[in-house]
């Protein structure tokens, strides 16, 4: 926290020359483009080929060979480009570009990226055994949507789902797999809630608070998707579900991690219904650390008969 290098722990000219630098990158490997969705598909079909080859063997969602949400090829074109930005800045004494950011922003990519995505698909697939009444009535939307069209879920498709939609909302805020946000500083004394906080304080957003408030909730240690659907079934009452933070310091990559995110779930029960293996039953009570997963657990995923 002391050391502010990288995005998530910087501020001022660093923090926004490369965050920047960083999003210019992303978008030239197709962040946010028709691309980004074709590299999500392709992803998708070697996690539903790693699933159909297990057949009717139990397997644990939270495998590495299953969900890594592998971002291999985006992050060695990020860290090249970066390297080839250093050698460009060398004989600037004032370059904000040097081996030590780059460190810190690898781990800005992989750790608040690629692993928090890959857990909460983790999450939300244990969900589905938890609850198999939310199951079938999510493959009853996917069934009427979609119908046995056998192209790809696209992200578009969430505009035409939206019990899917709320379900993987609850699923973030049920289980807050980062429970608290990345440090901010005050960049000046201020008083906050009654205490005072002076100049270049670190400031942690309780993440986990926020989406467990039972002023608000009511009912935040329910497990109910409903809470996000309004009298018309359209979505609403999202703003305080913020698994990727909020203003101009949220997560570059949320637009990535929701496309793939909602494409990676719908994609897995469009194919197939989740059973429970009795020898390894799944969890609430999950593993903390710098991102909450979930136990070891394993389940059988049955192909659908549409």
């Amino acid at each position: 926290m002391g050391t502010r290098l990288g995005i998530t722990s910087s501020d001022g000219r660093n923090w926004h020359e490369q965050r920047s630098f960083v999003l210019r990158q992303l978008r030239n490997v197709g962040f946010g483009k028709t691309k980004m969705e074709e590299q999500i598909h392709a992803e998708l079909n070697e996690i539903l080929d790693i699933i159909k080859s297990k057949k009717d063997t139990p397997i644990w969602p939270g495998e590495s060979s299953l969900i890594s949400n592998n971002d291999d090829k985006t992050g060695d074109d990020v860290i090249y480009a970066y390297i080839k930005e250093m050698n460009a800045q060398k004989d600037r004494e004032d370059t904000t570009f040097k081996l030590e950011q780059l460190v810190f922003i690898i781990l800005d990519i992989f750790i608040a990226g690629a692993s928090s995505t890959a857990i909460t698909i983790d999450l939300a697939l244990m969900s589905m055994l938890l609850y198999p009444e939310i199951q079938r009535k999510i493959h009853k939307e996917i069934d009427e949507v979609l119908g046995e069209n056998s192209e790809m879920p696209r992200y578009i498709d969430r505009n035409r789902m939206p019990y899917t939609e709320a379900v993987l909302l609850e699923v973030q805020r049920m289980y807050s797999v980062a429970s608290v946000s990345g440090p901010r500083r005050t960049m000046k004394a201020t008083t906050l809630g009654g205490y005072d906080l002076p100049k270049y304080t670190t400031i942690l957003i309780g993440l986990a608070t926020v989406h467990k408030d039972e002023d608000y909730w009511k009912d935040p240690h329910n497990f109910r998707p409903e809470r996000f659907l309004d009298e018309n079934n359209k979505i609403y009452n999202t703003e305080r579900v913020l698994p990727f933070g909020a203003g101009r310091r949220k997560c570059l990559g949320d637009q990535l991690a929701r496309a793939a995110l909602f494409t990676f779930f719908v994609g897995i029960l469009k194919e197939f219904s989740l059973e429970k293996c009795e020898s390894a039953l799944p969890s609430t009570d999950l593993v903390p650390g710098l991102l909450t997963s979930p136990k070891p657990y394993k389940a059988y995923f049955r192909k659908r008969k549409i």
